[in-house]
């Protein structure tokens, strides 16, 4: 198989395959592109039928209604794009930051203020953000000199619950 850039965007669930057939985990949404290139990667194994798309998942990991039938069923799994998943709600601030739940508990972690210490991660400027360290030491706010480092700035991340996901805030 000569090009195999297309397996970055389909994925096939281990149960139940093909009655779900291929998941699409592009960010964006699908496009032509996409399913052509699929079915060049099942004609070089020899397989000539047309491939079944799960319809969930053709809005990309970034749309807001992003599923595939597997998690439908309650199969066990993360949430890879949608709504609820890290994917969709970070995906106006940029990779280099996570964020902790809106119900989180009492954690350690190094504030703003490069202290440690143990208390809910939610901060003015950063709110639930964090990332961890070389050292696997949880930091409030982004990485430094990451993307969402950048992008934020001297502004302040914000959730917004209408569309339930993280952005930043103009300072």
């Amino acid at each position: 198989m000569k090009n195999q850039s297309h397996m970055i965007k389909f994925s096939v669930p281990a149960k139940n395959s093909h009655r779900d057939g291929w998941i699409y985990v592009g960010l964006n949404p699908m496009k032509q592109k996409h399913v052509d290139e699929l079915i060049a990667y099942n004609a070089s194994g020899g397989i000539h039928d047309e491939p079944v798309i799960d319809q969930g998942s053709i809005v990309g990991r970034w749309g807001r209604s992003w599923t595939h039938a597997s998690l439908e069923r309650g199969e066990p799994g993360y949430k890879i794009g949608g709504e609820g998943s890290r994917t969709y709600e970070t995906k106006k601030v940029g990779p280099g930051v996570q964020f902790r739940p809106k119900d989180d508990k009492a954690i350690f972690h190094v504030g703003p203020d490069g202290k440690m210490t143990h208390g809910i991660l939610d901060y003015p400027k950063t709110g639930r953000a964090y990332y961890y360290d070389g050292n696997h030491t949880c930091r409030s706010g982004p990485k430094p000199n990451s993307k969402s480092a950048r992008l934020l700035g001297d502004g302040s991340y914000v959730w917004d619950d209408a569309k339930a996901f993280w952005r930043i805030k103009a300072a």
